[in-house]
């Protein structure tokens, strides 16, 4: 366990463990002092974690592929792997969404119009579910270029995770092209909240090196312990 967050449980711990009388005081494992570090932290961030968190992981409109594509790129660009980890098989087990398809051109003349029948295609698009590409795509993409396996949408979110993390100031060609792939302002205001939610998240994890991943220049083969 690092040093820094060792040290923190160990002041934490002392206002709520006995002191040591004549014998010589015993260190704890570290998986125990992180055990009673959480409980301890448990009752002050519950309510805070399930309100925040939960919400934005369960009550926004976004589909699956849009918020964990968001969280992932996020985890990446702050080598947040215990983070990765968690949500990069979320991410490529996220099934396709349906998006409103352009515009529809109606026939001008009586005569056709009476012989054309719309079908549902005309009405939605269905994209296919996210592929092991895509998924290395979120990891590989250089900062504000998304790579080509990424598709329109998840190419959008991307750049415009890339630019809240890194730059705070979003361009407005990249909030732009939120709006032209076909997300609503709601949407991206959903978008916008689960980047910053984890960004919040994952600056906690890496600054406490919580699962000990610090180390790493990348994720774990094969994903979480």
């Amino acid at each position: 366990m690092d040093g820094k967050f060792q040290s923190i449980m160990l002041q934490s711990l002392m206002t709520c463990c006995p002191k040591p009388h004549a014998k010589k005081r015993r260190i704890a494992q570290p998986f125990i002092l992180q055990t009673l570090f959480h409980l301890k932290c448990n009752e002050l961030t519950e309510t805070t974690r399930n309100s925040f968190l939960g919400s934005i992981r369960t009550k926004t409109s976004l589909p699956t592929s849009i918020r964990e594509t968001a969280i992932c790129r996020v985890a990446v660009l702050n080598k947040a792997w215990y983070e990765w980890e968690s949500h990069s098989p979320i991410l490529e087990s996220a099934e396709g969404t349906y998006t409103p398809s352009p515009p529809l051109l109606l026939p001008t003349s009586p005569l056709i119009f009476l012989s054309f029948t719309p079908t549902p295609g005309h009405l939605l698009t269905l994209q296919q579910d996210v592929t092991n590409p895509q998924v290395l795509a979120v990891l590989n993409s250089p900062p504000t270029e998304p790579l080509e396996a990424l598709g329109a949408k998840l190419s959008a979110v991307l750049a415009y995770t890339d630019a809240m993390t890194l730059d705070v100031r979003v361009p407005d060609s990249v909030f732009e092209q939120l709006r032209t792939v076909g997300f609503s302002e709601k949407e991206i205001v959903e978008i916008t909240a689960t980047v910053a939610a984890y960004n919040c998240v994952s600056r906690f994890l890496v600054a406490l090196d919580v699962g000990e991943r610090n180390a790493q220049t990348g994720p774990k083969e094969g994903g979480k312990e």
